[in-house]
């Protein structure tokens, strides 16, 4: 469904990325795990339209999309929750979800919407008429979280979802974005040192230095580092 291949690219004259590929299926939740400044997030911004890479191309549904406005991604149903959360934090919880389902596509489905956010975060529909800044941090990512899939992504790419928060509000999270698989929403997660992540993602990335130095099925990634078999690269990342 989504296809990065061969990436390169970043900021002005800096290149971030260097030739990294990737690609998503429909329900599939995967993980790019790297350490802060790696180039995650750079690989997000690629995705969403944020940013234009130098070379290689973005697909989604065999359709090239390289160069496509972030409003034109979110109306085909990719979606990014950035880092740090970006709310309207003057706003209510039920007005930050109200301003995600603007697209047509998201207003059709803004009752089923509901259901499912309200479903995964039973405490949102408690907030509903609190003002976003008013809420605790692990709060704020569960409504972050939820505002993306007001849009009605068919790909979620979430960035640093559980940075900063305590290990119960982390939890939390975690499991919501499991259960997306059964929902038909395909997950993106970067995070940077998550051994929960790989439990939860089908499929790992691990990128250093904006190049991908390992690449496979989570699970087997794990064994390798119970067992002390992952290169040196990697080991410090996963903890």
């Amino acid at each position: 469904m989504l296809g990065v291949e061969n990436v390169s690219g970043g900021y002005g004259p800096v290149s971030v990325i260097n030739g990294v590929s990737l690609g998503l299926k429909e329900g599939e939740t995967k993980a790019l795990i790297g350490a802060n400044k790696a180039g995650k997030s750079t690989i997000f911004r690629f995705i969403s339209g944020l940013l234009m890479p130098r070379s290689g191309k973005i697909t989604f549904n065999g359709i090239d999309v390289t160069g496509f406005s972030p409003r034109d991604m979110v109306n085909l149903g990719i979606v990014l929750v950035p880092e740090g959360r970006r709310l309207f934090t003057d706003m209510t919880v039920l007005e930050n979800l109200l301003v995600a389902s603007y697209f047509r596509r998201a207003r059709e489905q803004r009752t089923s919407s509901f259901e499912l956010v309200y479903d995964l975060f039973p405490v949102l529909k408690m907030r509903s008429k609190q003002i976003a800044a008013t809420l605790s941090g692990g709060e704020q990512q569960q409504l972050a979280v939820a505002r993306g899939l007001m849009s009605r992504p068919s790909v979620l790419l979430l960035d640093e979802p559980t940075i900063g928060l305590d290990p119960s509000a982390r939890r939390s999270i975690m499991k919501a974005i499991s259960e997306l698989s059964q929902r038909n929403v395909a997950v993106v997660i970067a995070e940077q040192n998550m051994i929960q992540t790989l439990k939860i993602c089908s499929y790992t990335y691990i990128i250093v230095d904006g190049r991908l130095v390992l690449e496979g099925e989570s699970r087997g990634i794990l064994n390798d580092f119970a067992e002390q078999r992952l290169p040196h690269v990697v080991k410090g990342l996963i903890s």
